[in-house]
């Protein structure tokens, strides 16, 4: 079982890191500007960007009247981050869910030196259609699970139990999303932690997705304190169906064992806003 575990880890990282390797890129053109939608400052630029990206346009475009630079377009990734910073309460489409979902993107900026045009093109790795199945579909399964009056804990284990007796691994290893972990009841560890994402926040509980060098999980917030649960972790590579709580409500001590969280994660900023417990939780 450790060996299998094992290739599979190793294999998500090599498909990780080809998917580093198809770079976003930034294109600067000389040319003059058609009649488009016009932001006035990086804020606006950023709320555009996000109301796009959540409608899962696959290209639009923006014109901005002066130098283009005080957009922050140079630093791309940063900037995007303050467009995945946002968490709309109304939905459980943006934050961590809309992170997780954009696969590719790119920025074509044309410019005549007065105004400039800028114009995305952006890759999903789900369609508008698919989220909006998804949707439809946490909603009837919460209601089916009757969390109404249910405590915190009680809304985190059925939903942590109706994903890991539901889904099965993907071991193709091309099955990333909610959608997939939902609908096709396959997926690898990102759709897992996609999934308990939308449920876990339509449920009204706080919580992130997290990530290693070559895995997902999620962190959850229970009596005023963070945990790690992984429900791929708990979902062993198995024909039988077998439900486990090795990775339920952990605390760093504990799942830092198998656990490497990303560099990010590691930042006072991350650790101040989401303080994680050492220790496990007990009811």
């Amino acid at each position: 079982m450790n060996n299998k575990r094992k290739f599979i880890q190793l294999t998500i990282a090599m498909f990780m890191m080809v998917a580093l390797l198809l770079p976003n890129r930034i294109i600067i053109n000389a040319s003059s500007t058609g009649s488009v939608k016009q932001v006035r400052s990086q804020k606006e630029f950023v709320r555009s960007i996000y109301k796009n990206l959540l409608a899962k346009e696959k290209t639009f475009t923006m014109k901005y009247k002066g130098d283009w630079n005080d957009l922050g377009v140079k630093n791309l990734d940063s900037l995007l981050k303050k467009v995945y910073a946002i968490d709309d309460k109304s939905t459980s489409d943006d934050f961590d869910y809309l992170r997780e979902n954009v696969k590719q993107y790119s920025l074509n900026i044309s410019s005549n030196g007065k105004t400039s045009k800028l114009t995305f093109k952006v890759t999903y790795r789900e369609t508008k259609a698919q989220t909006e199945k998804v949707n439809k579909r946490v909603q009837s399964v919460l209601k089916s699970l009757d969390l109404e009056d249910r405590s915190d804990y009680a809304k985190i284990k059925k939903i942590h139990d109706y994903i890991v007796n539901r889904v099965s691994y993907d071991q193709s290893y091309s099955k990333y999303t909610a959608y997939n972990a939902m609908v096709n009841k396959s997926a690898v560890c990102q759709g897992y932690a996609l999934l308990f994402y939308k449920m876990a926040t339509e449920a009204d509980i706080p919580c992130r997705i997290v990530t290693s060098s070559s895995h997902a999980w999620n962190i959850v917030k229970l009596a005023g304190k963070w945990y790690h649960l992984d429900a791929t972790w708990d979902d062993p590579v198995s024909d039988k169906p077998i439900l486990r709580y090795d990775y339920f409500l952990k605390g760093s001590d504990s799942m830092t064992q198998a656990h490497n969280l990303s560099a990010e994660y590691k930042t006072k900023a991350f650790k101040k806003a989401y303080p994680i417990s050492k220790t496990d939780y007990k009811k």
